[in-house]
């Protein structure tokens, strides 16, 4: 592992958060957490229970170049919000029939999560509700940007974003966005999310489903 730990895990990360949040923040009674799916659910959940707020899922694909899925080239989040890396358009030479269908795929990829981690239960009306989202980290930011423009395009009275670690361009995008913001680290070395946790080990769906399940009343 390079670069220094931050973070035991997700856990550790929302639980620290949630601290920041209530000082650096201070969101007023009925804010809602939201998590981007899979990773960010662990983060919210403990955010959330540290900050004394409720939570939920937001469920956003990263839409990868082709032959190089690992590089995003897009993001799409549920709700039709989408965002494409403009320099990843201009060096792969990607064509619109490309992007079109791209985007298709990732719309369908959110409509089987939904299914797969909600079942029957609706996503949380976000109309006139203060909204912060998080994730347990940000390399581009891009999942984020359309998480962001979601939840305003959903009718929300603000949007805010807390993040337990992420990279400087990641910070430029939300401060380009004009999104209130906290974080715990923004490291000058930064290649991957995973480099600032001990355990970064996949979430499931089935570890999503039992988070959610948790809540209660909440």
């Amino acid at each position: 592992m390079t670069g220094p730990v931050v973070f035991a895990d997700r856990a550790e990360a929302g639980r620290r958060l949630g601290q920041l949040v209530r000082d650096r923040l201070a969101p007023p009674p009925g804010t809602l957490v939201l998590g981007l799916v899979r990773g960010g659910a662990v983060t919210a959940c403990h955010l959330a229970s540290a900050a004394g707020l409720q939570w939920d899922i937001l469920i956003v694909r990263k839409i990868g170049a082709p032959h190089q899925p690992e590089y995003a080239a897009g993001a799409y989040a549920e709700g039709g919000a989408y965002f494409l890396n403009d320099e990843a358009v201009q060096y792969l030479n990607l064509s619109q029939a490309w992007i079109d269908r791209a985007v298709q795929r990732a719309a369908a990829e959110c409509r089987e999560l939904q299914r797969e981690l909600r079942g029957s239960e609706d996503a949380p009306d976000l109309r006139d509700r203060d909204i912060i989202l998080t994730d347990d980290g940000m390399a581009t930011g891009l999942t984020m940007h359309a998480a962001i423009e979601t939840s305003r395009r959903a009718g929300a009275a603000s949007v805010s974003v807390a993040i337990p670690v992420l990279a400087r361009d990641a910070l430029l995008m939300l401060e380009d966005a004009r999104v209130r913001h906290c974080y715990t680290a923004c490291p000058p070395s930064f290649h991957a999310v995973g480099q600032f946790y001990v355990d970064f080990s996949p979430v499931t769906s089935d570890e999503v489903r039992e988070l959610l399940a948790s809540r209660g009343g909440s």
